[in-house]
């Protein structure tokens, strides 16, 4: 009998395969980093601005399930708890986090911290001729708000001078209408502020 020995070839990748891959992994790495933080800068802003809208939505929500007066309050606190009696918060028109209650300080829902990031900040506007917004809002039984005019909360990260990243404001109307939208968009698109 003949006794032939065949050789199999060694499994696994070389030295130079594995070079190759790291190299290419790197320059993949470099290539996607500023799109990266980009992202990252987009996803603080869009948490922030959601985080917002969902409170409203909330409290105007309870106030029509209560049908009675139900306050949203933007604050600055970065504790409060549900005893209205130890911790109710101050409203404050450029904080990020929130509290749902009802007018005799009655602890609802809240949001201790902000969504994303404490680089993004929160700017309340009014029209000329409206009073300043306070940081409280008040919906009545009807789900309106009590408002005299239109209020826009600008939600951008201060931090951050990536010329890409996409600013958001959260729009709350007289009659109730809550909207979120990006003013960086022109007149007549769907997602415009105007």
């Amino acid at each position: 009998m003949l006794n032939i020995s065949h050789r199999h070839p060694a499994a696994g990748f070389t030295l130079i395969e594995m070079l190759i891959a790291v190299v290419l992994l790197g320059i993949l790495a470099i290539a996607a980093g500023p799109s990266f933080h980009t992202f990252m800068v987009n996803t603080r802003i869009r948490n922030v601005a959601e985080s917002l809208q969902n409170g409203l939505r909330l409290a105007q929500i309870e106030a029509t399930k209560r049908n009675a007066q139900v306050d949203f309050v933007m604050t600055t606190a970065s504790q409060f708890t549900s005893n209205p009696t130890n911790g109710a918060p101050t409203a404050s028109a450029s904080g990020t986090a929130w509290v749902v209650r009802e007018p005799a300080s009655t602890f609802i829902a809240g949001k201790v911290t902000a969504e994303g990031s404490d680089s993004v900040s929160v700017t309340a506007s009014v029209p000329a001729g409206c009073a300043a917004f306070d940081g409280n809002i008040n919906f009545d039984g009807l789900g309106r708000t009590l408002l005299p005019c239109n209020l826009t909360l600008a939600v951008d990260d201060s931090t951050s001078s990536d010329s890409s990243k996409r600013p958001l404001s959260v729009l709350v109307s007289p009659g109730g209408k809550i909207r979120m939208c990006n003013p960086l968009f022109a007149a007549g698109d769907p997602q415009a502020c105007s």
